[in-house]
């Protein structure tokens, strides 16, 4: 089997029997039984329209936001639940109004928490805003519960999602000498560590993006492969089709057709 019909047919089989569903069930109205079978074993690769079908009746969600899994306070669980419910509906503006509420800052008990209950806040502002300056503001401050001064290599996943931020707001503001660096302190911790988390999908593409803003595209397309060798390796398909696409950038603009091609059949199946 090819790598991206092997996906496919891990991503279909699986769900399909966490479900509880035959072939038979999972094909009725959108294709037939045999062709399920074919995708199953990574015999067939089905069109984009065919795929999107199949993800809504499995319950699959193929929305990508800046979270995977949540990120837990040391307060009561509905709290880290809502929260993270509200971050992947979109609903940004009342994540905001919620973060604000007495509930849930009385309940900030400790350093970890403030750091969750910060990054959070930093990343919705910006979500709402768009405002890069007020948005580092609120990342260095949950970066300062537990790195006081200089920062150094993170040591957990929050502080590598938050380090891994601010790289990507300094880009914005336009420094990108400090983003470098910071981007090259996340790459560091994520392989430096057995982190198992797919939140940390996105460290490898966000560094990818910024390579190839600066025109280096060989090299962002070493970091984009290694990130979703990663994707494959966690047997996940977050952020799958972003990878996708800024590979097919890297390989359009180095006049690589056939990796082009590659990674444009990905970005069309899970787009």
């Amino acid at each position: 089997m090819q790598e991206l019909e092997t996906e496919i047919a891990q991503i279909i089989k699986q769900r399909r029997q966490a479900m509880g569903l035959s072939q038979g069930q999972l094909a009725d109205g959108i294709c037939s039984q045999p062709t399920i079978s074919s995708i199953e074993k990574g015999n067939y690769l089905p069109n984009a329209s065919m795929f999107i079908e199949l993800c809504r009746r499995l319950e699959i969600s193929l929305d990508h936001e800046f979270l995977q899994t949540s990120l837990q306070f040391g307060l009561q669980a509905q709290f880290s639940k809502h929260v993270f419910n509200l971050c992947k509906q979109h609903q940004y503006a009342e994540m905001l109004e919620y973060l604000d509420s007495p509930a849930v800052i009385n309940g900030l008990t400790n350093n970890h928490d403030f750091q969750v209950y910060y990054y959070y806040y930093g990343c919705a502002y910006f979500r709402v805003t768009g405002y890069e300056l007020l948005t580092r503001h609120y990342l260095k401050m949950a970066l300062a519960y537990t790195m006081a001064g200089q920062v150094k290599q993170p040591q957990n996943e929050i502080e590598l999602l938050l380090i891994n931020s601010l790289a990507f707001i300094s880009h914005r503001l336009g420094d990108d000498e400090q983003a470098s660096e910071l981007f090259k302190l996340a790459i560091t911790a994520l392989n430096s560590y057995d982190y198992q988390r797919e939140n940390l999908n996105v460290v490898n593409y966000q560094y990818g993006l910024f390579l190839i803003d600066q025109h280096r595209y060989e090299t962002a397309a070493q970091v984009l492969q290694a990130g979703i060798d990663r994707v494959h390796q966690l047997e996940s398909y977050f952020m799958l089709p972003e990878y996708a696409l800024a590979l097919v950038k890297c390989y359009d603009a180095l006049r690589d057709d056939e990796k082009r091609d590659k990674y444009q059949a990905y970005q069309l199946i899970f787009k």
